[in-house]
């Protein structure tokens, strides 16, 4: 019974019964990998619900609806209203989205909040307000509060390839970009001094055989060298280069091989700037960092769901068997 789904369960359930929301203790031995948010959600839930599978699951839940809403309204950001419609719908129905509710990991959440940033800053590009520089902030903070530092480069990869599609450089220059490093800042905050009073404020603390633990330092910069690594997880499948590409063929079934269909055809006509260069890149770039690094875990592969289906729902709309398949539903 010791998977990730219980084990997550059991780290939230000794922060509820002790009423300890500052250390995380995974079978009364300091736990020393992910951030506190999903904890804190699901200590919370059980607060509000009591302790039953329905309140540790019900936060990803909540996450999925803001992700899929915020899919949605990426699409529209970035195409128009039908085409977010459909890539909510997309991203929903895909299996591994839809398993993220059932085998509660952080993935629904993560997913969630990559998802959030990116459409809150495709509208800061777009529109230069101050509440979207707020929401990428908070979104970025979310995610990495969550688990660490995938989720902040998923989104800002893609957005880089958004500025560099709209050739937008004088974003760099606005005064509020700044508002979302302070937002960041302080969002992140509340982890960041839990894992200085667990780990720095006690150097006694031995995890994994080492003492004087620099948890800011960790949480900071050591927690995604030790992922890239594949240090002590996710390493059984270290050099099978293939793996992403295999395992997002029934993650993101049954739209797999329609969104292999869509990103070559974008890119094929990439270089024309026929379409927007967010959704395939966060897509190609992913794949690439999974390929080259040593953790390969396949709930990881759902960072990409919105994005690609974004993509897929663009391609679907704007392909020659749209008809056909419009009229095969009719």
């Amino acid at each position: 019974m010791d998977n990730d789904a219980a084990h997550h369960a059991n780290i939230a359930l000794h922060m509820y019964l002790n009423r300890d929301y500052v250390n995380l203790v995974d079978a009364g031995k300091d736990y020393l990998d992910k951030p506190h948010l999903l904890f804190w959600l699901c200590a919370f839930s059980y607060k509000t619900f009591g302790i039953t599978t329905f309140a540790y699951k019900f936060p990803s839940f909540c996450f999925t609806i803001l992700g899929t809403y915020s899919t949605y309204r990426l699409g529209k950001a970035l195409y128009d209203n039908e085409i977010g419609k459909l890539a909510a719908l997309i991203g929903a129905s895909a299996f591994a989205y839809m398993l993220a509710n059932n085998d509660v990991r952080m993935d629904a959440i993560l997913t969630a909040c990559i998802a959030f940033a990116t459409w809150q800053g495709v509208e800061f590009i777009l529109n230069k307000k101050i509440i979207n520089a707020i929401g990428l902030g908070f979104g970025l903070a979310l995610g990495f509060s969550t688990k660490g530092h995938i989720a902040v480069v998923t989104p800002l990869a893609g957005l880089f390839f958004y500025l560099l599609y709209r050739k937008d450089w004088n974003l760099f220059l606005n005064w509020k970009c700044f508002i979302v490093l302070v937002c960041f800042a302080a969002f992140i905050f509340p982890v960041v001094y839990c894992y200085y009073a667990q780990f720095n404020l006690h150097p006694e603390k031995i995890v994994r055989g080492k003492d004087h633990i620099n948890g800011v330092n960790f949480i900071l910069f050591g927690q995604t060298v030790e992922r890239f690594q594949g240090e002590s997880f996710g390493g059984d499948a270290k050099h099978d280069y293939l793996f992403f590409f295999h395992s997002f063929l029934w993650a993101f079934a049954s739209w797999s091989v329609i969104a292999y269909i869509a990103l070559f055809s974008r890119l094929k006509y990439f270089l024309k700037r026929g379409d927007e260069w967010l959704t395939p890149s966060t897509f190609i770039i992913i794949a690439l960092i999974l390929t080259i690094s040593g953790f390969k875990l396949p709930h990881y592969l759902n960072i990409v769901f919105p994005a690609t289906a974004v993509m897929t729902a663009s391609w679907l709309q704007n392909s020659r068997i749209q008809p056909k398949l419009i009229s095969d539903i009719k």
